[in-house]
């Protein structure tokens, strides 16, 4: 997974020698944001991450998400970027290459393409990828942090 140099969303700060994305709460305590970044899967079933590996902090906690089955006791969250190819922005090589994805053989479990976080990939996942290409996602690539 490789973090974007900048993130698109207002209020957001990267740092990118321990890449690091922060921000501010609202009044509420409340914070909401996507990271802008991408994978590198440029046909599908490349080698990846099997884990969550983004690690949320607020004031210095380390936050819990509380995963159930296989990920139960992991303190990071999944990260599923849907620019899986890294290159061109958002676009239907991506569909592609989750596709690639959830018909590898051997069954592997990549989670660059488990959108919706249930630790598996399938056609509910392709669907929440394809949902969010045709509500007009970005068509950039942001650059990388190096």
């Amino acid at each position: 997974m490789r973090v974007a140099s900048t993130q698109m969303e207002a209020g957001l700060t990267t740092s990118c020698g321990p890449n690091v994305v922060s921000g501010l709460t609202d009044q509420f305590g409340t914070f909401t944001f996507r990271v802008m970044g991408n994978s590198q899967n440029p046909a599908g079933g490349a080698p990846g991450l099997a884990f969550p590996c983004l690690q949320v902090t607020a004031d210095g906690v380390l936050l819990d998400p509380q995963h159930t089955g296989v990920f139960a006791g992991i303190k990071a969250v999944i990260v599923a970027p849907y620019d899986e190819t890294g290159s061109d922005g958002f676009t239907v090589v991506d569909l592609a290459a989750t596709v690639g994805d959830l018909f590898h053989v051997p069954t592997t479990y990549f989670a660059r393409s488990d959108f919706n976080g249930d630790g598996s990939v399938t056609a509910l996942d392709l669907a929440k990828q394809v949902s969010a290409l045709f509500s007009g996602a970005w068509t950039v690539t942001p650059a990388d942090c190096p």
